[in-house]
């Protein structure tokens, strides 16, 4: 697996990042037990931060072009408005 960035500064990262809601730590859960290469999850850390740029921009409409077990979908709707909304689709 590439490396990009040390195991310390990762460390860190987990350690200081918002935790996940328990639905989506359940579909994390999920995804590793049914899917054969789970890592593709965004994770955490991704995850936070695509809800700070959302959040940043008062973002409203969200399209999602390529979705794996709907992670970053769920993450991002989180943090939209009531009236939010999330488009996403599956890539083959």
């Amino acid at each position: 697996m590439l490396k990009l960035i040390s195991t310390e500064i990762n460390q860190y990262c987990e350690e200081n990042s918002q935790d996940d809601s328990k639905l989506l730590q359940e579909l994390t859960a999920y995804t590793y037990e049914t899917e054969d290469i789970p890592q593709m999850v965004s994770g955490v850390q991704v995850g936070n931060v695509l809800q700070g740029f959302i959040t940043s921009i008062h973002g409203k409409k969200i399209i999602e072009v390529g979705m794996f077990t709907g992670y970053s979908a769920l993450k991002m709707a989180e943090v939209l408005p009531e009236d939010g909304e999330v488009h996403t689709c599956e890539l083959m």
